[in-house]
């Protein structure tokens, strides 16, 4: 594997913002949707360049006039923001622009979020907000219209590119793992860098076929919530796809497992599933004091039945 620089991929989007600097057209709240979850700790650091006017800067968490919010156990809370605008209105009197980097927005408490609202609204002198989002649709809309949305996406064929020279893959298995991943490229990140990551796969196979209780596994269900219901929608999702009679599934080298798991519901009974993960899902990012194990545990048992 090699590093690789996801920037060369944003040069027309930088161009934009670059543009939009020169005709003091830039809007204070920048909202980058992140659709392919991948890294933008480059593509923040151009655009923090062009908001501050700056051809180069350093390690932004260190780099005065930028104040970048990270989330405590995965939530930004009010008291941080607080300190941030506290900061920001204390250091007006310079004249250079002041950047808050908040990435991602989704990890705000309620409480949080209501508390930067206001400032979004009548942002402090010279104040750019420049946000990112993996969720936009955790974020809430009172949030959401404040800010200028700009969908972060790579086009198949820059897919396509970044993982052949990323990884040195042939076409056919560029291919192949676009085609597991349901073409985001986070997941196939994950599947090359990360072995629990598939090994959860096959656990969750196993589970599924009956091989292994779900109250068997080895694993830290909370630990992994994310991960099991990121698999466990890609099995309903082809499930429901066979039913519909479209052959072309992700989990090309388990169909015969997705034909079976398929059977064993109707069309809408997989579709009512696939809304349960949906719902459980949103937990992730807005219900922090639900039992993620025991919601888990609770549907792999109805699965297995």
């Amino acid at each position: 594997m090699q590093d690789f620089d996801l920037s060369q991929y944003y040069r027309s989007f930088i161009d934009q913002i670059k543009a939009s600097s020169v005709q003091n057209r830039l809007p204070h709240g920048i909202l980058l949707n992140n659709i392919d979850h991948l890294e933008l700790d480059t593509l923040l650091h151009e655009i923090c360049c062009v908001l501050v006017k700056k051809e180069e800067l350093g390690d932004l968490t260190l780099t005065p006039g930028i104040f970048c919010l990270k989330g405590e156990h995965g939530q930004i809370k009010i008291d941080q923001v607080k300190d941030m605008l506290e900061e920001i209105y204390l250091s007006s009197y310079h004249s250079s622009a002041k950047v808050v980097i908040i990435s991602p927005l989704e990890a705000l408490n309620i409480s949080a979020a209501n508390a930067l609202l206001k400032s979004l609204e009548e942002p402090p002198e010279n104040t750019y907000f420049l946000m990112t989002s993996n969720h936009l649709q955790w974020i809430m809309p009172t949030l959401r219209s404040r800010v200028q949305v700009f969908d972060i996406v790579l086009e198949h064929e820059q897919k396509e590119d970044y993982l052949a020279k990323k990884y040195q893959l042939s076409y056919k298995d560029v291919e192949k793992a676009l085609q597991v991943s349901r073409n985001e490229l986070a997941v196939v990140d994950r599947i090359k860098t990360d072995n629990d990551f598939w090994q959860l796969r096959k656990a969750l196979i196993r589970v599924l076929t009956g091989e292994l209780s779900p109250l068997g596994l080895s694993i830290d269900l909370s630990a992994h919530y994310k991960d099991v219901l990121y698999w466990l929608t890609s099995f309903v999702i082809d499930a429901y796809y066979l039913r519909l009679g479209v052959s072309s599934l992700a989990h090309q080298d388990q169909e015969l497992f997705i034909q079976n798991f398929s059977r064993r519901y109707n069309h809408l009974e997989i579709y009512q599933y696939y809304q349960r993960l949906l719902k459980l899902k949103a937990y992730e990012g807005k219900h922090f004091n639900v039992n993620k194990q025991l919601a888990v545990e609770s549907l792999l048992v109805e699965l297995c039945v």
